[in-house]
Formats: C-alpha cells, sequence, structure tokens
C-alpha cells in the first residue's frame, strides 16, 4: 500500500453514489455499493489508506444537496 502521510490525517471524504447507475453505480440486493465507481474507490482505499464514506440517493441533484452539507 502507498500511504502517504497526508491521506493518514484526512477525515472520511464523503462520495455521492446513485442507486440505480449500472454498471457504473448502484446499490446492490445486499445493500452495498457496487460497480465501477465501487471497485475504482475500493483500489484508491486499499493503495492510499483513504477512507470513503458512502452517501446514497436517487439522482445527482439530491446527491449535490446533500454532498454540500
Amino acid at each position: 500500500m502507498i500511504q502517504a502521510p497526508r491521506f493518514a490525517a484526512l477525515p472520511q471524504l464523503r462520495v455521492g453514489v446513485q442507486k440505480n447507475r449500472p454498471p457504473f453505480d448502484f446499490v446492490d440486493a445486499d445493500g452495498r455499493h457496487a460497480g465501477l465507481a465501487a471497485d475504482v474507490l475500493q483500489t484508491l482505499a486499499e493503495h492510499t489508506g483513504l477512507k470513503f464514506a458512502m452517501v446514497v440517493d436517487e439522482s445527482t441533484e439530491h446527491l449535490l444537496g446533500r454532498l454540500h452539507k
């Protein structure tokens, strides 16, 4: 794992997840983030030590509003 010291000091980064945008971004039957975006975030977390908090909603507009809070 490549973990820059500055990454370790960061809080969890909030990431917007759309519930139903397969194959890119969706929530599976078990309620887990899945798809290409989930794979990319998992790889980033493994290689950098970054931590992500998922914010799930139906639309981009709703996500943007929730992420700005």
